[in-house]
C-alpha cells in the first residue's frame, strides 16, 4: 500500500513538472537591450566642445579687424592733408562798386531785352577789360567819351533789378553769349557808319554784337 502512494505522488510530480515546462515554452523571452559603451558618448561631448570653441575663435578675429582698420585710417588722416576747396572761376575780381556800376549799365542798356542779351551786354564790358586797347577799369570803360548812350541820356542811373545783377554774376562766372564781342548796338538807332563795318558775332533782341 505505501508503494502505491509513493508511485502516485511521483506520477503527480512528474505531470506537474511537465505542465510547467510546457507553459514556459509559450512565455516571451526577455528582450536584451544593447549595451552602449561610454567611450562614444565621451567622444561626442568632445566634438561638441570643439564645435563650440571654433565660433569663438572666429568672433575674436572679426573683432580685431575693425581696430586695425581704424588705426590705418587714423594714420592716413594724419599723413594725407585735406584738399583745399576749389575756388569758383571768375573772369575778373571786381569790387562791389564795380559790380553795382556794371549792373546799372546792363539795366540802362538792356532793359526789356531777353536775359541772354543782358548777359551779353555785361560780357562786352568784361571783354574790353581784358583787351589791350581799352581802359583797365570798369568805370573808365563805361564812362569813356561817347562809348554808351546810357551815360549820355542818364539811364545809367536807373536802379538795377535782380536780373541785371544776375546777368553780371553769370558774365563774371565765364558765360559769354556775345562770343568775345567788343561792341553792341541797336541798328534802328545807331548813326555811326563805322560800327556797321564791324564783324557781327550774334544778335539778341534789338542788339547786334560785333567784334
Amino acid at each position: 500500500m505505501p508503494n502505491k502512494k509513493l508511485s502516485l505522488l511521483v506520477a503527480i510530480f512528474i505531470s506537474a513538472v511537465s505542465t510547467v515546462s510546457s507553459f514556459a515554452v509559450f512565455l516571451p523571452a526577455e528582450e536584451t537591450k544593447p549595451q552602449v559603451s561610454a567611450r562614444p558618448k565621451q567622444k561626442k561631448q568632445a566634438e561638441v566642445q570643439v564645435a563650440e570653441e571654433k565660433p569663438q575663435v572666429k568672433r575674436e578675429k572679426v573683432q580685431e579687424a575693425p581696430q586695425e582698420a581704424r588705426e590705418v585710417s587714423r594714420e592716413q588722416k594724419a599723413v594725407t592733408p585735406a584738399p583745399e576747396p576749389e575756388k569758383p572761376y571768375r573772369r575778373a575780381n571786381l569790387t562791389w562798386q564795380e559790380i553795382k556800376l556794371l549792373a546799372h549799365m546792363v539795366q540802362g542798356e538792356a532793359r526789356g531785352e531777353p536775359f541772354i542779351g543782358k548777359v551779353a551786354v555785361a560780357s562786352v564790358v568784361l571783354n574790353r577789360l581784358e583787351a589791350a586797347n581799352f581802359p583797365d577799369t570798369v568805370a573808365e570803360i563805361i564812362y569813356g567819351k561817347g562809348e554808351f548812350c546810357t551815360v549820355r541820356d542818364g539811364q545809367i542811373n536807373l536802379p538795377p533789378d535782380g536780373e541785371a545783377y544776375r546777368a553780371v554774376e553769370l558774365a563774371l562766372g565765364g558765360w559769354d553769349p556775345s562770343y568775345g564781342a567788343l561792341y553792341f548796338y541797336n541798328p534802328a538807332r545807331s548813326t555811326s557808319k563805322w560800327i556797321f563795318s564791324r564783324p557781327v558775332t550774334v544778335k539778341y533782341g534789338q542788339h547786334i554784337f560785333a567784334g
